[in-house]
């Protein structure tokens, strides 16, 4: 069985949410989303910096001690699930799409460890920037979570955050002695719940010193490498508690009734055949003929809640690259695969760097090759 269609569709949108397509007519540098989210968000910003690279009169030297901090500590937040926001000069913001559950035990574990390895990481990094004839860094990092605006790069596509929690970590990182984590007063209220805590010695730190801060804010947590012993157990117990994520995950990649896809085509037809057949294979399937009802329940629903996203590129209202991006700004992890005519997969391919062939449907395609396309994708 084969299926094709050749609609003539302008991808424009009518609804409040802004485009964000090439053909988007705007200056607006950043487009908000209209969703709002929690997370765990952190800053990580070197100490004196302006004073120590005002002694570097080689260029050189000078890219080459802001690229190992940055790119060190860039690899370790993606290492712990984490995703760079944005650096500026000598720090880095970033974030915790996972912690979006505040029951996500896992995810704030992971937030937790991104903080000791950032630490336990420094004898590595002395290492490298002392073979460069560089002095050792200096750095601190300050975590809490709170209420965020989610926006888009007009340009880039990158995502932006905003919010009081994002500004409190930019004033109060400074108040985080040298080399230590600090950890807001919001996020340890949460993760205090959780066993995994219990191996991290938290030391309650008061602003005497600052009356605006301790207005504001009261305290924050300085967190610590517990004992040698509990650390190493610690790190044990994570990587069983991975094993058993990962033995979990393939589980439910081989039975599919526990696999929920999100299904989004105007063209009925369309619709109502890749359901037909994914309901043949004993997937859960939500299909929407309207983009802007799918981007409603995705974010009343759950960013987690749906393991893969189908859906057309082109769609009245919001069309499927518009869609694509801000499912990704959501849910960095979400898994789409977009249907596209065989003429615009190049374009697309092109214009998107983040996807590529294996994220594309080509219409037509046989039911045979549609499912192995879903397998594929589900289980990557």
């Amino acid at each position: 069985m084969a299926f094709n269609r050749s609609k003539n569709k302008n991808g424009t949108s009518n609804h409040s949410i802004r485009p964000l397509d090439s053909n988007t007519k705007s200056n607006d540098q950043i487009n908000f989303i209209n969703y709002t989210q929690y997370y765990c968000v952190g800053i990580i910003d070197i100490i004196n910096s302006t004073e120590e690279t005002s002694k570097l009169t080689n260029p050189n030297k000078l890219r080459k001690y802001y690229s190992l901090f940055l790119n060190t500590m860039s690899s370790i937040i993606s290492s712990c699930n984490g995703k760079i926001v944005k650096n500026v000069g000598d720090n880095l913001f970033y974030y915790f799409p996972k912690t979006s559950d505040e029951t996500n035990e896992s995810a704030f574990h992971d937030v937790f460890e991104c903080g000791m390895r950032m630490f336990s990481s420094r004898a590595m990094l002395d290492r490298q920037l002392s073979q460069h004839a560089l002095l050792p860094i200096n750095y601190r990092v300050y975590m809490d979570y709170g209420k965020v605006e989610i926006a888009i790069s007009a340009n880039s596509k990158d995502v932006d955050l905003f919010g009081s929690v994002v500004n409190d970590c930019s004033k109060m990182s400074s108040m985080v002695p040298s080399n230590e984590v600090g950890v807001g007063k919001k996020l340890y209220d949460i993760v205090n719940k959780f066993q995994f805590i219990r191996n991290y010695n938290i030391n309650k730190i008061n602003l005497q010193n600052d009356n605006k801060l301790s207005k504001n804010f009261g305290y924050f947590y300085s967190m610590s490498k517990s004992k040698e012993n509990q650390r190493e157990e610690a790190i044990l117990n994570y990587s069983k508690e991975q094993k058993r994520t990962i033995q979990n995950h393939l589980a439910r990649t081989l039975d599919n009734t526990s696999v929920n896809i999100m299904l989004i085509d105007d063209d009925e037809d369309i619709l109502f055949t890749f359901n037909v057949i994914l309901k043949r294979e004993n997937y859960k399937v939500k299909i929407f003929s309207d983009s802007i009802d799918a981007f409603k329940h995705f974010t009343t629903e759950s960013p987690y809640f749906f393991d893969l996203i189908i859906m057309d590129v082109r769609m009245p209202r919001i069309n499927g690259i518009q869609l694509y991006y801000k499912f990704k700004a959501i849910n960095p992890y979400i898994k789409i695969l977009l249907v596209s005519s065989l003429d615009l997969v190049q374009e697309l391919v092109d214009s998107m760097p983040e996807i590529n062939l294996n994220d594309i449907i080509k219409k037509p395609i046989q039911a045979e090759d549609f499912i192995l396309k879903v397998k594929s994708k589900i289980s990557y």
